[in-house]
């Protein structure tokens, strides 16, 4: 829906100006503005939940494929489907470097036969640390894998920030503190998006009267009716 809709704001731009933008939209973009509402309000109030996985520990026949749970009860998601180039890399990150060299592991085909062996002591390695130390640590590890984050861990993620996903405006009460908001799905020629906080009740209505030349005793009358605020 965003793509189709980016593109055809896209093609009129094109015919209005005969510039055509380059036009991104993306998976985590997506997800991101579904819940902007809730990121909001998570980033002005501070209050969030973690929800843990059921369970801990990797599928039955792929121990890098699974979801491991953390110390503090965060859940790193394993999603190594093909491990054979992977295995020393996930070893050496969980801490137990030796498992790379045991028959029973060390290639995909003994790894698949030996699952539930490796999946336990995947399962103690990662409750050992908390999330924010795997989610930092296994950014070198050559496997797939994912965080699963709350919404407090999206606005500090860094492929989030990257991509311009949270952006800050201007508090309405003129506070120093910007409110953190979700920037709409499609983002224009890798540009930062530029939004500025929608206005308060009636805060332009004299502005706009004023403008359309009604003199200031008539907007005066006005609000003594009642008739605006």
């Amino acid at each position: 829906m965003f793509i189709a809709g980016g593109i055809s704001a896209a093609l009129l731009h094109r015919e209005r100006t005969g510039e055509a933008p380059v036009m991104d939209v993306s998976l985590l973009s997506t997800a991101i503005w579904a819940s902007g509402a809730l990121i909001a309000q998570v980033a002005e109030t501070g209050i969030t939940t973690r929800n843990s996985m059921p369970g801990s520990g990797g599928a039955s026949r792929n121990p890098f494929q699974g979801n491991y749970t953390t110390s503090d009860g965060g859940t790193i998601n394993l999603c190594t489907l093909s491990p054979t180039a992977h295995i020393r890399s996930l070893f050496e990150h969980v801490g137990m470097p030796e498992l790379a060299d045991d028959p029973r592991f060390a290639d995909a085909r003994s790894l698949f036969e030996n699952a539930g062996a490796c999946s336990d002591y995947l399962v103690k390695a990662f409750a050992a640390q908390p999330f924010e130390y795997w989610r930092n640590h296994l950014k070198t590890y050559t496997g797939q894998w994912a965080p699963i984050q709350t919404f407090a861990d999206l606005l500090t993620d860094e492929q989030a920030l990257a991509n311009d996903m949270i952006i800050e405006v201007e508090a309405a009460d003129g506070s120093d503190k910007p409110l953190k908001l979700v920037r709409g799905p499609v983002q224009w020629n890798g540009e930062p998006t530029v939004t500025t906080r929608s206005p308060i009740a009636s805060e332009h209505t004299e502005i706009v009267l004023m403008e359309m030349g009604i003199d200031w005793d008539k907007i005066e009358e006005y609000k003594a009716k009642g008739a605006i605020a």
